[in-house]
């Protein structure tokens, strides 16, 4: 568009567009997050059920190698030994079973805290633009791939010094792990590789942690909106204010066709001259209290003495109860109680204008 050109993309993005991003599968996601947690809970894991891990498939292991095999009479056949790999692997499963189901809900959970839940299967639809050459080259040459690069040998190298003072400081020990006996030297092993484990995966983890920041960072940017933007995102959302202005000309241009229909069927209409009418209808026997049916000031207000004329309504000329009926009642409504009297008052004189009598006034009169 001309008139984004030379622009600065500088407003927050609308929800709106943050719905659009989501729903084309552009979200602030660090995959270097998920692995890093991911690893460090399963270093925990083994740190914290490692040693009763182990026992467990040392004791499966020795079960069946060892005293299963005088049973065997030296006969390992190829059913056997299909049979004998295949219980290794249920009771394995058994016993590693709670470290993959602890892997797995830590990284459902990474997953939702960085994306939360939000089904879209128009993303498993497959987009063969992606398998293009040209796009493979651009993506793999861009500035993103680029720093992407630098920042995996920035990984690289924190890690290795990591690692290197790590087993620096445990070199004492790794040194004397050839005069122990066989258990405690792998006990002593196996601390080391634990402290170093965690001193990785830590690491790994506040890294993941530093880029999800990092990529937080850049999908806000990439979602902000030049001021031209903004105005067209906020004109599809709210609609074209004079197309706006048309539509309520309309239902004000309805609402007052509807309004004026009832004028024949009123009462009386109580009037100010020249600037307000109140149309009120009151049939005894079938309302509480007399209802408004319309009311206007100015042309609309002379529509309505034209029309109540024109169809026989009385129009009756009340200063006072004019505004105040055309102030406080909306359209449809029953006047309130503290105008009955008012009324009752104007509705006897009609009537006694008419011979008609004055018992619907009385009734109102007493209701008041």
């Amino acid at each position: 568009m001309e008139e984004d050109f030379g622009q600065e993309k500088t407003e927050p993005a609308t929800p709106r567009r943050r719905e659009e991003a989501r729903r084309q599968g552009q979200v602030a996601v660090s995959e270097d997050l998920t692995s890093g947690v991911l690893l460090l809970a399963g270093v925990i894991a083994l740190w914290l059920l490692g040693q009763g891990i182990s026992s467990s498939l040392l004791r499966t292991v020795r079960y069946h190698l060892y005293d299963l095999l005088p049973f065997c009479g030296g006969d390992f056949g190829f059913e056997k030994v299909l049979m004998l790999s295949w219980v290794l692997l249920r009771q394995w499963l058994e016993v590693l079973g709670p470290l993959f189901v602890w892997l797995f809900l830590v990284n459902v959970g990474i997953g939702l805290l960085q994306v939360g839940i939000y089904p879209n299967f128009e993303l498993l639809s497959a987009k063969w633009e992606k398998l293009s050459p040209a796009e493979g080259f651009k993506r793999l040459f861009s500035v993103r791939a680029l720093v992407r690069a630098l920042l995996s040998f920035l990984r690289v190298g924190v890690l290795a010094a990591i690692a290197y003072w790590t087993l620096r400081s445990a070199s004492t020990r790794i040194a004397e792990l050839s005069d122990l006996a066989l258990p405690v030297a792998a006990s002593q092993a196996w601390d080391v590789l634990v402290s170093l484990a965690l001193w990785l995966a830590s690491a790994m983890a506040i890294l993941g942690v530093i880029d999800y920041i990092y990529q937080r960072f850049r999908f806000e940017r990439s979602l902000r909106m030049t001021r031209q933007e903004l105005k067209e995102e906020l004109k599809r959302e709210e609609g074209d204010p004079l197309y706006k202005a048309r539509l309520r000309r309309m239902q004000r241009e309805a609402a007052q066709r509807r309004m004026l229909q009832e004028v024949p069927k009123a009462t009386v209409v109580v009037t100010n001259p020249g600037h307000l009418a109140v149309a009120l209808r009151y049939d005894h026997g079938k309302m509480p209290a007399p209802r408004v049916v319309a009311k206007g000031e100015g042309m609309i207000a002379q529509r309505i003495i034209e029309m109540a004329r024109k169809n026989n309504v009385p129009v009756m000329e009340r200063r006072t109860l004019a505004r105040a009926l055309y102030q406080s009642v909306p359209v449809d409504e029953l006047i309130p109680s503290a105008m009955f009297y008012v009324v009752a008052e104007l509705l006897a004189q009609l009537y006694r204008s008419r011979g008609i009598g004055t018992m619907p006034s009385r009734s109102l009169q007493a209701t008041a």
